[in-house]
């Protein structure tokens, strides 16, 4: 398995510590939080996902909270628990949300819809985050492969050649 940096490890020990000391404390979300980060962070998923729900089923809604549903549901993603990152993203987009966060939201319902075989609902988050904010998918190779794929699975094969041909031009390797 994987093993935790040393400063990472220290880092945790140090929120840990601040944790248990006190629990009651209004920073004690923000720690819980910074907990999940680190994990989200290295690749641990299911310690990120575990701390990240402490802090959404254990403490009073607050400012962290929005951000800790939103390391949540990727979290939830990572690990391949789609339907329940859809929920998470589904939650998120019904409350007010700032442009970036919409974006990312929206970005998280295209990639959840896709995995579960919902290649409409993908293609039109897609096509939303490509109207509202076209340099999200033209500069992030990821994003705009997985939208040929949504293209793609939605049988407009032509489109879908043209983004991924799209795709190789702009990012060569």
């Amino acid at each position: 398995g994987k093993d935790l940096s040393g400063k990472s490890q220290v880092v945790l020990d140090a929120y840990h510590r601040a944790l248990s000391r006190h629990p009651a404390s209004p920073r004690a979300t923000w720690a819980r939080l910074r907990i999940g980060e680190v994990y989200k962070r290295l690749g641990f998923y299911y310690e990120a996902l575990a701390s990240l729900g402490i802090l959404l089923d254990h403490y009073s809604p607050g400012p962290y909270h929005l951000e800790g549903r939103k390391k949540k549901a990727y979290c939830l993603l990572k690990v391949g628990r789609y339907r329940d990152a859809q929920g998470e993203y589904q939650t998120l987009s019904s409350v007010s949300l700032s442009e970036s966060d919409w974006i990312e939201v929206t970005l998280g319902l295209a990639e959840t819809a896709l995995y579960l075989g919902e290649y409409q609902k993908a293609l039109e988050a897609y096509q939303a985050v490509s109207k509202k904010a076209p340099q999200e998918i033209q500069s992030n190779p990821s994003i705009l492969y997985l939208y040929g794929e949504a293209l793609f699975k939605s049988r407009r094969f032509q489109e879908a050649r043209e983004v991924l041909k799209g795709l190789i031009v702009r990012f060569p390797q």
